[in-house]
């Protein structure tokens, strides 16, 4: 007697074999990537018969590509998910939907948070609240990143010989971001305590739905406009005292994970601007782990746009960061007591040219992010304090496109200045700043620094087509 496979799936699983585009297919699993494709195949072709759907009406569709197929609708979760069963692979849920857009419309994509629906008449879209979801790969488009504008530098800024920076009583035509972030490293701001203000935001609607209104800000697909979501917490509340931040604990080996600057990154030139794109990095990020002034454990190279970091004791990988894992022999009471309160921690999201934090865990976490807090109206060295089931909108790039290129037209210590905005400082459960005992991050028990590998790269770029200093400072020093 034939087995179930053999029966079920003969001929159309064989022709649905030949339909799976060509990219790097990967589910986070181990071992040969052919069998795992061939494995998520056989899982999605189960799913379909088990729903009572027919195997074959599934093949027509994938092979037509037709916007306006019908759908195919299948449980959310299916019944038979279990541990070792292809939906819970490698310490991961894979959602159905998931799984058919990998297969059949978009290889390349390595989340399910990339996904938007398209066609308006589905019937079991992922984003409405149900227990089933179409995997119709064509009612579905991946979520891309829209093209940011390439940084002009002025010829007559580039070629001029350096001169000494500005002193803040003659930046009058600086754009104000720019002229306060000048001012706030001039001063120092960041490592006085009475200088640091603080803020708490209070979110009215789920990551989930602030991500939908994302999506309807861009033209998609394949627009190459760029918008700038206004703000950053939608209509989210903010109570705002005054308090900025933390001393700069860059990492020492932050120099060995970005590639120096070449000429290579400079696409093109005009008879008045020198134009440096934005380059994508192969890790969008670098996080580091520290327990008030010392730094625990390896760091993490972000890839995945999906990271999830908790005191899980998981083997690591490209979208979990396990603190659990990390060992410290001189750890106090009060760290202890403060990573037992991190729970399921927090998940980082990029998704376009945006970065978000999304608080999971029971406890306030809080975060000093100048490129955030700038978007706002607030001081760059402001603490933002996300309460439990919050997010933040933590970065943009299309913001940090446009301060580039304000401060491209006055100098070097405007672009260098941009520097601090590319670097993110987060706290669990313990604030600092003037409404604090704790006067820097590096007072705190627990705390991470994420390093934007893309915005220090293209800073950097940008400062190596200008006249610098004779001891050359850049995002490194």
């Amino acid at each position: 007697m034939k087995s179930f496979i053999e029966n079920a799936f003969s001929g159309s699983w064989k022709n649905l074999q030949k339909e799976i585009k060509v990219g790097d297919i990967y589910f986070g699993a181990p071992g040969d990537k052919t069998k795992t494709v061939d494995r998520a195949l056989k899982a999605l072709s189960k799913l379909i018969q088990e729903s009572h759907c027919s195997l074959k009406t599934y093949e027509n569709i994938i092979r037509r590509g037709d916007l306006e197929s019908p759908c195919i609708v299948v449980p959310k979760v299916p019944k038979s998910l279990s541990k070792g069963h292809f939906f819970d692979w490698n310490e991961q849920k894979l959602y159905p939907h998931y799984v058919a857009c990998r297969l059949f419309r978009f290889p390349d994509m390595n989340d399910y948070h990339q996904l938007i629906p398209s066609y308006r008449s589905c019937k079991a879209p992922f984003n409405r609240k149900s227990n089933h979801v179409c995997i119709n790969p064509f009612h579905y488009n991946s979520l891309r990143r829209p093209k940011l504008p390439p940084v002009k530098i002025p010829n007559r800024v580039a070629n001029q010989e350096y001169h000494q920076p500005l002193k803040s009583g003659d930046r009058s035509n600086i754009d104000t971001s720019v002229q306060t972030l000048m001012d706030a490293m001039e001063s120092d701001a960041y490592t006085h305590h009475d200088m640091i203000p603080n803020t708490t935001v209070y979110c009215d609607m789920t990551l989930d739905d602030r991500i939908r209104q994302l999506v309807d800000s861009y033209n998609y697909p394949g627009s190459d406009t760029t918008t700038e979501t206004g703000s950053v917490f939608g209509s989210c509340q903010n109570d705002y005292t005054s308090n900025p931040g933390s001393q700069g604990y860059l990492s020492d080996d932050m120099d060995s994970e970005i590639h120096s600057p070449s000429s290579e990154t400079v696409k093109s030139f005009d008879d008045d601007h020198i134009n440096v794109p934005y380059t994508e990095p192969d890790a969008w990020c670098s996080i580091y782990y520290y327990e008030r002034t010392l730094r625990v454990g390896s760091h993490f190279q972000g890839k995945s746009p999906s990271i999830v970091i908790d005191t899980m004791y998981l083997t690591k990988t490209e979208s979990h960061m396990a603190l659990g894992a990390f060992s410290n022999e001189m750890r106090s009471s009060e760290v202890k007591e403060t990573r037992e309160s991190i729970g399921r921690g927090i998940r980082l999201y990029y998704i376009a040219d945006d970065i978000y934090v999304e608080n999971l865990s029971h406890h306030s976490v809080f975060i000093q992010s100048p490129n955030c807090n700038m978007r706002n109206g607030w001081h760059p060295a402001t603490v933002v304090k996300v309460p439990p089931g919050c997010h933040c909108n933590m970065f943009s790039y299309s913001r940090l496109a446009s301060l580039l290129n304000e401060a491209a037209k006055v100098g070097y210590e405007a672009v260098y200045s941009l520097t601090r905005t590319c670097t993110i400082r987060l706290s669990f459960g313990k604030g600092w700043g003037n409404e604090y005992k704790r006067p820097t991050v590096a007072s705190t028990p627990c705390w991470l620094e994420i390093h934007l590998h893309g915005a220090l790269r293209w800073v950097d770029n940008v400062l190596s087509h200008m006249n610098s200093p004779e001891m050359r400072v850049s995002s490194f020093t």
